[in-house]
């Protein structure tokens, strides 16, 4: 574990700065307005031709995407968990602040979201309530909560946190997106998929938030500590993936070698991201490529292109159009 300096960094300490004497950090500033624009309500989604497509999957298809909103259902509540009991507590830059405020609300539609997708494909209640409990039914999800609640609950200095919850948001959700990639390739679910697209777009909104703040501590952690963190948390989600994936034989595109792969190839994406103390970022571990190129089409792009791309109209779902920096047919 680093050593906390968090005594000695400026972010955590009382300012003068505000919004009526001033932004310390405009880039901050301009992120928090941006994820503002980009903001989207559940009900805004139509869920009502995903039951049909969903009946018509094969059982093992089934309960793989059962099991993957199993996980997907609880975590943004881990999230908000570590906003409103540590971050806004310890927090006092007014931008840092203002995004996280908004982020927590949004934490709560995809949770919304991710209910109504598993009350639109699991209509029995008993059978929701069982999946609604995940740490009861899987030892591989369990282990991701379990390391999620450690960043929280545990006395580790600000620069960990940060990029524990950089990882959780990027290592730990990306491979819990493919089944729905997988559904919209097939041109099934919309509703599914429309809405799992637009939480991932924002999980990644959310990851490259922490890369920011993370620019902007004077006390960072060791390039050693950050591979540790990003070894343990890439274990853990290849056991997930493996195991909940894989289970009853998955979708007929994966196998472990694929799902592996995958997993230590979106690590290193967010690795080549994040700074250190010793260089502004931090070196590959894996050097895996991609091995579902299917993916790619609507995955999250590296924190480069996220800042460097603006061909983007991300709707705002109250009736106009934003410049953002996410778009169905760019090429990541």
């Amino acid at each position: 574990m680093e050593v906390s300096t968090d005594l000695n960094e400026p972010l955590l300490q009382n300012s003068e700065y505000s919004v009526f004497y001033g932004i310390r950090y405009p880039d901050i500033e301009a992120y928090a307005e941006l994820q503002e624009q980009a903001r989207w309500r559940e009900n805004e989604i139509s869920f009502v031709d995903d039951y049909e497509d969903f009946r018509k999957l094969a059982p093992n298809v089934q309960n793989l995407f059962k099991r993957t909103l199993s996980f997907l259902s609880v975590s943004d509540g881990l999230i908000n968990k570590n906003i409103l009991t540590r971050f806004l507590l310890e927090i006092n830059d007014v931008s840092v602040r203002r995004f996280y405020l908004f982020q927590s609300c949004m934490e709560d539609v995809h949770a919304r979201t991710y209910g109504i997708m598993l009350a639109t494909i699991v209509p029995d209640l008993e059978e929701r309530k069982k999946l609604m409990e995940p740490h009861k039914n899987s030892p591989t999800i369990k282990a991701k909560i379990n390391w999620i609640e450690k960043w929280i609950e545990g006395d580790f200095p600000f620069c960990q946190r940060i990029v524990a919850f950089a990882i959780a948001e990027g290592v730990f959700f990306q491979p819990s997106f493919i089944p729905f990639h997988w559904a919209k390739k097939n041109g099934i679910m919309p509703g599914l998929t429309t809405g799992n697209e637009f939480i991932a777009r924002d999980e990644g909104m959310h990851c490259y938030h922490s890369l920011l703040i993370n620019n902007h501590l004077v006390n960072k952690c060791s390039e050693s500590t950050i591979h540790e963190m990003m070894r343990e948390a890439v274990k853990i989600e290849q056991n997930y993936a493996c195991e909940e994936m894989l289970r009853d034989g998955g979708v007929v595109e994966l196998n472990t070698q694929a799902l592996c792969n995958y997993v230590e190839y979106s690590a290193d994406r967010w690795l080549t991201s994040i700074a250190c103390k010793e260089k502004p970022s931090c070196d590959k571990l894996f050097f895996k490529e991609n091995p579902l190129i299917w993916m790619e089409k609507i995955s999250i792009p590296t924190y480069s292109e996220f800042f460097e791309r603006q061909d983007v109209n991300y709707r705002d779902r109250f009736g106009t159009k934003n410049t953002a920096v996410f778009s169905d047919d760019s090429e990541f």
